[in-house]
Order: structure tokens, then sequence, then C-alpha cells
């Protein structure tokens, strides 16, 4: 399975020697570091860090000292994955994360903000073959514990999608693993390590009120997972159901999501709202039918820097605005913007619609929101101040 530690390796470039002792501790860490403050009374604010974005080219790199850590309590680091073929665990960026010593940044990001927590995100979707047996459960706890113990972590968030369960998979696997978790945690003295899980809010197959009594809290993230292949445009979280409400975008708003969670047991005190800040693109079918629910071929063409064909980040969106040729709109219904050109659409958040939708969590009592990621937010103030998403999201949630 990969988690002896002999077998924690990562290929470096020549002359990396002086780094082993440190690869070493850090294979052995699952990590996803996160820091946040306690959560208070007014509820808690996550943001995702990934040390993938240090990659992005010029001044759009960002590192760990960029991070806004007065507008957010818990800070999830972005993340391990898993080497396919060995099923070893390996850190998602091993030359920033090691080599340049990011975890250790984040150690460091602590001492000066005592007040954040630091979460370790695992993302892979090999996850559910890990789980599948107690001896498995067992070695993957053990390695969580261990870099727990060792970075003195405050949690670890499980970011689990549905579509990454392999045919037979038994469901059961994901509750024990929760269950398991929590007894390792208390019999190791850390009553107080969380336990998360980040889910897509709509998702299917997944027993809402069993996970939450297992999970310390769950992430319901709205981004809207109706339909791989949609045939019409939507924005990626809208507030309320659409107005034309049929086939595949019938039922698929955050109200009706959420109150399906609650419904059906899960209590609102373990809710955390999540909230993308990178939106779907599409090509309209028609170019005169251009509003919610328009008819598309296609997803739309990749913006310049997260290069992704089908979405773009709000940093890149909020771009465009001086572009004459785009068109915005507003969708008050749905508390969510849009914008077109031609044939390109794109639906995405924008302050009002982040604050709005932080404002509802609130309303309903939930434990928290989740912005994901910092690194699609307006990072570089491009727009105007830095991390106005992160902000509108703190704004609507804690004031």
């Amino acid at each position: 399975l990969g988690f002896a530690r002999e077998r924690f390796t990562v290929i470096t470039a020549p002359g990396t020697m002086a780094k082993l002792s440190m690869l070493f501790v850090v294979l052995l860490t699952f990590t996803g570091i996160t820091f946040a403050q306690e959560a208070t009374t007014t509820g808690r604010v996550d943001c995702i860090f990934s040390s993938n974005s240090v990659n992005r080219s010029g001044e759009y790199a960002m590192r760990i000292e960029d991070i806004p850590t007065d507008y957010c309590t818990h800070v999830i680091y972005d993340n391990i994955e898993l080497e396919s073929l060995t099923l070893t665990i390996m850190p998602s960026n091993p030359q920033y994360d090691i080599l340049e010593n990011g975890w250790e940044k984040f150690i460091d990001l602590k001492k000066n903000n005592p007040t954040l927590k630091f979460l370790i995100s695992v993302k892979s979707a090999l996850t559910s073959t890990l789980i599948e047996t107690a001896a498995q459960r067992a070695e993957f706890i053990d390695v969580i514990v261990s870099i727990l113990k060792e970075y003195k972590f405050d949690g670890v968030s499980i970011l689990w999608f549905g579509y990454w369960n392999k045919a037979g998979f038994e469901e059961g696997s994901l509750y024990k693993l929760f269950e398991e978790m929590r007894r390792s945690f208390d019999a190791s003295g850390h009553p107080d390590w969380e336990a998360n899980i980040i889910i897509i809010i709509d998702q299917k197959d997944i027993d809402h009120s069993r996970i939450c009594k297992v999970a310390d809290s769950v992430s319901l993230l709205s981004m809207l997972d109706h339909v791989n292949q949609p045939s019409a445009a939507n924005v990626a979280a809208p507030l309320n159901n659409l107005l034309f409400e049929t086939g595949e975008l019938q039922n698929v708003s955050i109200k009706h999501s959420l109150q399906k969670w609650l419904n059906n047991g899960c209590p609102a005190n373990k809710i955390i709202l999540g909230l993308a800040f990178v939106g779907p693109t599409y090509i309209l079918a028609d170019t005169k039918k251009n509003g919610l629910g328009s008819p598309i071929i296609g997803p739309g063409k990749a913006c310049s820097i997260t290069d992704n064909e089908g979405s773009c980040a709000y940093f890149e969106v909020c771009q465009k605005y001086n572009e004459t040729e785009w068109t915005f709109k507003w969708d008050e219904e749905n508390a969510s913007p849009y914008a077109f050109q031609d044939d390109q659409w794109i639906g995405y958040e924008n302050v009002a619609s982040i604050e709005r939708k932080a404002s509802f969590a609130k309303s309903k009592g939930l434990a928290g929101v989740l912005g994901m990621n910092l690194s699609n937010d307006d990072y570089r103030g491009k727009c105007g101040e830095k991390y106005p998403l992160t902000k509108a999201l703190w704004k609507g949630f804690r004031t």
C-alpha cells in the first residue's frame, strides 16, 4: 500500500542530497497543512491553499506568504496524493513542498498566527482503494496520526468525490474510516483533532446522516455536479431553483441541496458551505440565446493562466470587465453573475454573490463557509483590492 516509511520516496534533481532527511520526514507526511483561527461564536471561514499554484508563471505564482490569514480561521494545505502504480503517498508538488521548504514555512506561519488551525488535505482518486479493509484503514490512519503529531497539525480533511469510487467499492468503508480515525485520535490523546470531509453538495450515493455522525465537520462544495455533460448553460452554484426547472437543471440549487442534507439528519452545526472561486464556461449553441439555461454544445475556451478548458478562475473573469466585447449580467433569483461574448459563456461568483450566499449559510445556522480556493481569487488585486471573494466570504458569514 505504500505506507511503510521506507517506501516514501520522491524523485529529486541532482544535488539535493542535503534535503533527504527532510524528504523522509515530509514524505511520511500526508500533507495538507492548514492553519486557522480557533472557531469562534461567529463561525469559521475555511481557506484552501494549493501548492501547485506556485508553478504559475511570473506574478501569478501564489506562495505561502500570500495567504490572507486575517480572513481565514482555518487554512487547508492542498494536497497529498497517491502514486497510481505503487499507491505510495506523495506530495502534489515535491519541489516546493519539500525542496523549497514549503511545509516548514507553514509551520512558521502558525508561530505568528497562534489562533489559526492547520488541516492536512488528502485528495486522490485512489483513496477508496486504500480504505477497503480494516488493515488498510489502520495503516492509513497511522500515517495521518504520525503527521499530526510531528507537525502539530489540527486535523485532516478528506476530499471525497463519488466518481472516484471504483466498481465494487464497499460504501461502508468511508464511514468506518471516520469512525476509526476518531477512535485513534482520542486514543492518541488528541480528542481535539478534527476529521473533516469535503464533498460535492449534491453528491449521489452518500448516506447524509451517517457521514455527519462519524465526521467532525462536513464541507459541502457548491459546485453542483448534477450532470457530467450538461446541455444547458448554468452557473456553478445557483442559490434558488431555476425558474424553468426541467430535466438536468431541476432542483440543482444550493437551497434545495442543503435542505436535503438537513432533512436527512445532518445537523446544521456540522455543515460548512463551500463556494468555488472558479466558474464553468461553455460554448453557446446559438449566440442569440445567452441567458441561464441556454443550449450549449461543449466546454468553453481555457483562460490564459489556469488553462483549463471548461472553467475560468475569478481573477481571470474579473479582468474581462475591461474588455468591451464581454457582456455581464446578474441573475437576482440565483444571486449569481454570468458573462458572454459571441459563443463563449461564463458562470462565476463575484463579491455580491459570495457575500449573499455566505449570509444565507449564516441564516441557516451552519458551522462555517469554505472558499475553494485562494489561488482562484483575485490575489494580486488586478481588479481592485486583493482577495475580494475571500473577504466577501468573511463579511457575509461573520458580520
